[in-house]
């Protein structure tokens, strides 16, 4: 009887059946706990490796101002090899005789981590494509069908950028080509409305070296001296009517001036042998003010009034004068008030006023969409010459074509 009493007592179920539940909660709070762990290390994961990325990204920007500036040998030889190391100049490690090795150009104590600074793996390298054997290189040539072949225009470059963030690596492959920019000069000074020389002005189309000495042909005269003997064009050619009165001169071949010419450019991309498209995305933001008695700037200028539409700018941007270089783009008007010196492609949507000496090597076009008329009444010189016009503007900034991007 005692026994039956033990079996049918039922007093602390309810204690083990709670001591269950606690223990699945405990468990399913366990679970949502790991769960958020889990998630939170791969979220910090993802964006360690979204940083690694970023790095690897200023590397592949690193190389190709390496390129621009010729620090990476262009020397056409398919074994050349450029290798960027984290680490500053005098202590690059020693490397082979078909390699360059370089040290970082970033700022010292500020190091993105995207290359390494002992032989590995891990170094920003630069090197051109080749083919299998690293006999022979390819080139990229829009004109060409296919445009990269091995005969005709610029070497393709193969960028590795690797950057690493603790376990975290990635890398970017890139082949990137430096165009070169080929010019299309019609003259000297070329004009899309009348040309009036009525000062003391010289403009010369036989083509001149990139280092003719200021000042050459001011005399009126050519200069065998710094001539390249490269294809020649007119000194002035215009759309409209050319006036030069004496003693202002022009010489060039095969004539000294042309006018109601037809074949305008029909803007700025023309001259450089670009779409119209390659063009604004080429020369970036415009500058809407210059201060005042500013001197010339250099590198690659886009001069235009906020608000203003495209070739039909209204503002006289002025200068003081002073010595520059590489491509002036004012879609405007231009004033220089002082004596100055260029060495490159000025292209004016307006119209110009030089009030002091001035001598341009290069080109100058002035397509004038207003009323008014290019006049120069004080001395100007302008020699014509294609390699200031290409190496200039590329010293300043290259337009690169990228051919291939893959992020690993």
């Amino acid at each position: 009887m005692r026994m039956l009493q033990v079996t049918r007592n039922e007093r602390g179920g309810g204690l083990l059946m709670a001591l269950l539940v606690v223990v699945a909660l405990a468990a399913i709070a366990a679970g949502i706990m790991s769960a958020v762990s889990t998630d939170r290390r791969l979220s910090n994961y993802n964006v360690v490796r979204g940083k690694a990325l970023n790095y690897a990204e200023a590397g592949v920007a690193e190389a190709l101002e390496r390129i621009r500036t010729n620090d990476v040998p262009n020397s056409r030889d398919p074994k050349m090899v450029a290798q960027i190391y984290l680490t500053t100049p005098g202590n690059c490690p020693t490397v082979g005789a078909d390699t360059t090795a370089m040290a970082t150009a970033q700022p010292a104590g500020a190091w993105l981590p995207y290359s390494s600074d002992t032989k590995t793996s891990d170094v920003l390298t630069v090197q051109y494509m080749t083919n299998a054997a690293r006999t022979g290189i390819y080139y990229y040539d829009a004109t060409k069908s296919p445009a990269i072949q091995g005969k005709t225009g610029d070497p393709v470059y193969l960028i590795r950028s690797p950057a690493r963030i603790g376990i975290s690596r990635r890398q970017i492959d890139a082949a990137v080509c430096q165009v070169t920019v080929n010019p299309n000069l019609k003259a000297a000074f070329t004009g899309g409305d009348d040309v009036k020389f009525h000062g003391t002005d010289t403009a010369i189309g036989y083509d001149y070296s990139i280092d003719t000495p200021s000042g050459t042909g001011s005399n009126g005269k050519r200069d065998a001296t710094w001539e390249t003997g490269k294809t020649g064009v007119p000194a002035v050619w215009s759309a409209k009517k050319v006036d030069i009165k004496s003693p202002s001169v022009a010489i060039g071949t095969p004539s000294n001036s042309l006018q109601n010419q037809s074949g305008f450019y029909s803007g700025p991309w023309d001259v450089l042998n670009m779409s119209q498209s390659q063009f604004y995305a080429w020369v970036g933001t415009p500058i809407s003010t210059v201060k005042s008695n500013a001197p010339l700037p250099s590198g690659i200028t886009y001069l235009s009034k906020k608000g203003d539409k495209p070739q039909q700018g209204t503002q006289n941007f002025k200068f003081k004068g002073g010595s520059a270089d590489g491509f002036m783009y004012v879609n405007g008007d231009l004033e220089i008030s002082g004596d100055f010196v260029f060495r490159g492609l000025i292209y004016v949507e307006g119209t110009v006023n030089f009030k002091g000496t001035g001598w341009i090597l290069g080109a100058i076009v002035v397509a004038d969409h207003g009323s008014a008329k290019s006049s120069h009444k004080n001395q100007l010189t302008i020699l014509k010459s294609y390699d200031a016009v290409s190496q200039f503007i590329s010293k300043a900034r290259s337009p690169f074509v990228t051919l291939n991007w893959r992020e690993s």
